[in-house]
């Protein structure tokens, strides 16, 4: 089976994963990235030194947009559970863990360090119960909104889904 279909029998959320690999990979080229399995709090981590010698850890919380707009919403739940999450894996790895949020959007790709975004007030907003449907009921979110000002790395990559499957399919055919 080609893999333009093989991507295409794919869930939305699927798709999102292999896209976001791929994207990751290429605005981060020399980065040994890690990503995690299916449904873990957070989507990639790298280790690496800070510039004094630390040992660090960074999680990256990737989102794929399909909106360019001004600001993006990060759900306070979200940040939590990442936070919750860091103390124990900091005490059990014994590193220090950063948290990232990265947005895909058709505008660019955005990061924001999470330990900037703690203080910020949320916003209360009416939202999907679940990021993937359309016309659940709606329930109150506490939300960040994080403007792409406030980002602390932009990049001018746009995801192309087209050139992402090229590449796959050229992995494949050399693995023959």
């Amino acid at each position: 089976m080609k893999t333009t279909q093989k991507f295409n029998q794919l869930d939305g959320f699927q798709k999102n994963e292999v896209l976001s690999e791929y994207a990751m990979r290429d605005i981060l080229p020399k980065a040994k990235l890690q990503f995690t399995k299916e449904y873990e709090i957070y989507d990639a981590f790298i280790d690496h030194l800070s510039p004094v010698g630390e040992k660090l850890r960074s999680w990256f919380e990737i989102k794929i947009r399909n909106g360019a707009y001004n600001d993006y919403l990060l759900e306070d739940r979200k940040l939590q559970s990442l936070l919750k999450k860091r103390i124990v894996e900091e005490k059990r790895l014994g590193v220090r863990i950063k948290l990232y949020y990265l947005n895909f959007t058709p505008s660019g790709t955005y990061v924001w360090d999470l330990d900037k975004v703690l203080g910020v007030e949320t916003q209360g907003t009416n939202y999907s119960q679940k990021t993937t449907a359309k016309a659940s009921a709606k329930i109150q979110k506490a939300c960040y909104y994080l403007s792409t000002k406030s980002a602390v790395r932009t990049f001018k990559y746009i995801i192309d889904k087209e050139e992402i499957i090229k590449t796959i399919e050229l992995k494949e055919q050399e693995s023959k």
